[in-house]
């Protein structure tokens, strides 16, 4: 006497068909993830940004409406620039944080260096001050059009275009094109 069950179970081709499925559901959802995750790092340095710009009204609002004249890093205290505060020094005291001085993305060399160092690494903060020591002028300019600060590197490469994270005077942050910071930058010196 032969038994016969009635136990039903996958076969092999209705098995490959789920394994084909899932590899596809988690081929479209990877992307979109990571996508968000660099989109939250993007929004960060935004916010960095926006904090530091924080730091800067105080300081101009303690200092009779004048600017801080300083240098980005201790990499540009050589020559007439020696004896230059350096900005981050600066803002300490205004609530600018060693966790604001860093971009999200700054993580890896943007040039070759012998330490294979982040820009933050190799230069103590990922943004950069433009006016480098000289006294600031605001007379006749847009303020909302005027650099203040801006990333050091192109550390937001989402596209084809490189792009940065700017903070105008006028207090606004936002990520940009190296083509519109290179002309705001023409603007503000």
């Amino acid at each position: 006497m032969r038994r016969t069950s009635n136990v039903s179970a996958f076969t092999l081709i209705e098995l490959m068909c789920l394994i084909v499925i899932c590899a596809l559901l988690v081929g479209l959802i990877l992307p979109a993830l990571f996508s968000s995750k660099v989109k939250a790092k993007d929004h960060q340095c935004v916010q960095n940004l926006r904090q530091l710009g924080v730091s800067v009204a105080l300081y101009v609002a303690d200092h009779q409406d004048t600017y801080p004249q300083a240098i980005s890093s201790r990499a540009q205290q050589t020559g007439t620039n020696a004896v230059s505060p350096i900005i981050w020094d600066l803002l300490r005291p205004y609530g600018s944080s060693a966790v604001l001085l860093r971009c999200p993305l700054d993580s890896k060399p943007p040039f070759e260096s012998p330490q294979n160092a982040s820009y933050y690494s190799a230069f103590g903060s990922s943004y950069y001050y433009p006016f480098e020591s000289k006294r600031v002028v605001l007379d006749n300019r847009d303020p909302s059009r005027t650099l203040l600060l801006r990333d050091g590197f192109r550390f937001h490469t989402g596209g084809a275009v490189p792009k940065f994270g700017a903070l105008m005077l006028d207090g606004h942050s936002r990520i940009e094109s190296w083509a519109q910071v290179d002309e705001l930058s023409a603007e503000t010196y």
